[in-house]
């Protein structure tokens, strides 16, 4: 009977969460705009089964003293705060934009934050946290080592699953999860760093006022033998045919991929690398973004695509990108 209580206090305790995330992290518009797509409910559901394996690990943990119970309630509150603050602004939640963003101006950071300060929402997340570790913290039957092994297992592989996954999208997670998520993940990056030691391009002194705007479109997709500008039949290309016949682009017949698949194509694309790379050249070779913005341009590296299969953000999506939009942000199921 009394494992029975315990478990009904934590599913209990893994609700009150779960609705504090959904209905004051985030908002009852956002719950309806969303309750319906297919990757935002696999996202929410897994980060949430890791959330309730975690509350079964925290357990034993919290009972022992006021002092785990208090870091417990901070490594659960503090992230959920953080991430409704973000959340007002941006209707997201932090990145690792973000997180740059206050390493360089811990006070603009700072200020900001405070200026966004929802103390209603506060109030709520904090009580409902503190409900909830009083909750867990009352005693409990010895634990089961073997069940206890099982669920580290779980929520291990979990997290892992919804941290590293490319269907794994932060926004659509558990918000404290998230958090650490998106942190992990930098962490990761930092430890890699040495796949991305790209040469420096030099910064130009010239003036760019006479500069014309560009715009590089990659359509990775498209398929030569469909386009009337290349001998198709239907007239599937007007736009491009009238820029042919005005002599404004020129149309390659004799142009190579570097691969068959994204995940290859298009980033030797932006590098404008060729042939075959055995020693892995590429990682080392600065972007067209990394050069626009040597050269003085504002830089925004737009894609109807989800960037996080094939790690192609994380390849691309450095301090020399302005301005980052994926396809998730306006078809959270968009695929590659």
């Amino acid at each position: 009977m009394a494992r029975s209580n315990q478990i009904a206090n934590i599913l209990l305790v893994w609700l009150v969460i779960v609705l504090v995330d959904l209905l004051v992290v985030r908002d009852f518009t956002w719950v309806v705009d969303n309750w319906d797509i297919k990757r935002v409910v696999v996202n929410f559901g897994l980060s949430s089964l890791a959330l309730l394996s975690l509350l079964f690990l925290l357990k034993p943990v919290i009972t022992k003293s006021h002092v785990f119970r208090l870091a417990i309630y901070i490594v659960i509150a503090m992230p959920m705060l953080i991430q409704m603050s973000h959340f007002e602004v941006y209707r997201s939640f932090a990145s690792s934009f973000g997180f740059y963003a206050f390493v360089e101006d811990p006070w603009m950071a700072l200020s900001l934050w405070v200026e966004q300060f929802n103390i209603i929402k506060s109030i709520i997340i904090l009580g409902a946290v503190y409900w909830s570790m009083r909750l867990l913290s009352l005693p409990s039957k010895p634990i089961v080592k073997w069940r206890y092994g099982l669920n580290i297992l779980g929520f291990i592989l979990l997290y892992l699953l919804t941290t590293f996954s490319w269907y794994g999208v932060s926004n659509f997670q558990n918000s404290t999860l998230a958090y650490y998520s998106t942190l992990l993940q930098m962490t990761k990056g930092q430890v890699l760093e040495f796949n991305h030691d790209k040469a420096i391009v030099p910064t130009s002194s010239r003036s760019i006022d006479d500069s014309p705007n560009i715009v590089y479109i990659v359509g990775e997709s498209l398929t030569l033998s469909n386009m009337s500008i290349y001998g198709y039949e239907k007239d599937t290309t007007p736009k491009l045919q009238i820029l042919k016949d005005n002599k404004k682009i020129i149309a390659f017949d004799n142009a190579l991929s570097i691969g068959t698949h994204t995940r290859l194509s298009v980033p030797y694309m932006l590098v404008g690398m060729e042939g075959i790379d055995p020693l892995g050249r590429f990682y080392q070779t600065p972007t067209i973004f990394n050069y626009a913005k040597a050269r003085g341009y504002n830089t925004a590296f737009i894609s109807a695509q989800d960037t996080s299969w094939g790690h192609i953000k994380e390849l691309f999506v450095d301090r020399d990108v302005d301005y980052f939009w994926d396809g998730v942000q306006i078809n959270k199921d968009a695929s590659v």
